[in-house]
């Protein structure tokens, strides 16, 4: 789907990675292993470090914020072994940190980007 980001062609990469990202989380929290998730997470991860590279200038610093947190998540979750049982063993800076409302809001601007601009779900 080629939205308003696409057709001014500076923000291809960028949609692409949207697109991916959002199809990929459609498969998030089916039943899964432990590895299945760590593969889930990192590759996430990797994603999101691309994303500031390739974002539009205006969304550039809430895809920063995001992918920070995404950082923070993925680094709490392999210090449990992505053991979802034991996710309240998270360290509070990590819940602080994708509690807040920079994350939040950061996270929010990203995904009406990705909807509106790129047709990601």
């Amino acid at each position: 789907m080629t939205g308003p980001a696409t057709a001014a062609g500076g923000a291809t990469d960028y949609c692409d990675l949207a697109r991916s990202y959002a199809k990929a989380f459609e498969r998030f929290g089916q039943p899964a292993t432990a590895d299945d998730h760590r593969s889930y997470y990192r590759n996430a991860l990797a994603a999101a470090r691309r994303a500031p590279a390739v974002a539009p200038a205006e969304l550039r610093a809430d895809v920063v914020v995001v992918a920070d947190g995404l950082q923070a998540l993925v680094a709490g979750l392999e210090g449990i072994d992505y053991d979802f049982a034991r996710v309240s063993y998270l360290p509070a800076q990590v819940i602080t940190k994708l509690m807040s409302g920079p994350f939040v809001e950061s996270s929010r601007k990203v995904a009406d980007h990705a909807r509106q601009s790129c047709g990601a779900g």
